[in-house]
């Protein structure tokens, strides 16, 4: 656990995945697919529980895990996004998105994504900030 998560940022080409912790919790995950848009969007989630860095909202649960501060990682997400023309739209298709991922330095994502009923395996350059 990062026990001073404010902001965390990770992305690779097409694809983004925000989550800002205050009072609340807001998530803004975005994903290029098929020349839409699958958007996941809370703004106002639940703080995780003490301890974790679990997100859990309605068609969302997202948890973030450092594996090792700087160097590794976990991102899982099971949620329920809409697919849109453009990604600050609020209603479109829902789709079933799912990551299993994992970030390590320098710079590298790898695992699997689950759009509907397709499983892709992802491995590509991918840039973390956490604050």
């Amino acid at each position: 656990m990062h026990p001073t998560l404010r902001s965390f940022r990770l992305t690779w080409p097409g694809t983004a995945i925000i989550v800002e912790v205050g009072e609340r919790t807001y998530v803004d995950v975005r994903m290029a697919r098929d020349g839409r848009w699958l958007v996941v969007r809370d703004d106002d989630a639940p703080l995780p529980a003490p301890g974790s860095l679990d997100v859990r909202s309605h068609g969302l649960w997202l948890s973030l895990v450092c594996e090792t501060p700087g160097e590794h990682w976990t991102v899982g997400l099971e949620a329920f996004a809409i697919a849109v023309d453009d990604p600050s739209d609020d209603r479109g298709d829902l789709v079933p998105l799912g990551f299993d991922i994992e970030w390590e330095a320098p710079g590298q994502v790898h695992g699997e994504v689950l759009v509907g009923d397709e499983r892709l395996d992802l491995d590509q350059p991918g840039e973390l900030t956490v604050t």
